[in-house]
């Protein structure tokens, strides 16, 4: 029998050890972007002017967390935490363990339109990355929102031609699809898994491949999603 291959877009070491591979399927990783801290000494002190303040912070990528997170003081501050993602607030708990999630959304869009929706009327703080996308920022300007916005990393695409044909690919970013598509095509029977509806809308501009969206933001989510499609 003809084993099913998948391949993931990201790495996934971090979540080998809970993935239970089926018999006859393949789990193959290739990165496609890469990601650094953009914190220099000037932002590294504004940071830590925040940490000593009650302030309202957004977090859409597990990145920006780690990005702040790994400051030294940010374990203590004492902040108002919106953010989207298992994983991502899994992230916020563990470096950010004086802080509190006070709300949570599956995307950028929805969590934007939770804030508007509590009529925060505090100064709201976004970290995110150099290529962010404008769902969030655009429906709290639009809500008259008071919002800085602080780049804490940059995300760079690695442009890779993948000769292999697969069954399956996931995706777990904007960015990674376009880093995808600037080098490869597809097959019209390769099934693509999107980490979240962003993700999703992504992928729609560039395939008409069926796409299939994870239940929960988080990787292992979607690696078992595709386990469960193809075995149904």
């Amino acid at each position: 029998m003809k084993a099913v291959r998948i391949l993931s877009t990201t790495s996934i070491a971090d979540i080998r050890t809970q993935i239970d591979v089926p018999d006859n399927f393949e789990l193959e990783e290739v990165g496609l972007i890469k990601t650094n801290s953009t914190i220099d000494e000037g932002k590294t002190a504004l940071l830590k002017e925040y940490f000593q303040k009650n302030i309202v912070a957004i977090f859409t990528s597990m990145n920006a967390v780690e990005a702040v997170g790994a400051l030294q003081g940010a374990s203590g501050a004492n902040w108002s935490i919106y953010c989207i993602g298992t994983k991502t607030a899994e992230f916020v708990n563990r470096y950010f363990p004086q802080s509190t999630i006070v709300g949570t959304a599956q995307n950028a869009g929805a969590l934007g339109k939770l804030i508007v929706e509590e009529a925060i009327t505090d100064k709201l703080y976004f970290f995110c990355g150099n290529i962010r996308r404008d769902d969030l920022p655009n429906v709290l300007t639009n809500s008259k929102v008071e919002l800085e916005e602080v780049t804490v990393y940059q995300t760079t695409l690695i442009e890779q031609h993948i000769d292999i044909s697969y069954d399956a690919i996931l995706f777990f970013s904007p960015s990674a699809v376009e880093s995808f598509f600037s080098a490869n095509q597809l097959n019209d029977d390769t099934v693509l898994f999107a980490i979240g509806k962003t993700t999703g809308e992504a992928i729609q501009r560039f395939s008409n491949n069926k796409i299939v969206i994870a239940d929960l933001t988080s990787k292992l989510a979607l690696v078992n999603k595709s386990f469960q499609y193809f075995k149904n």
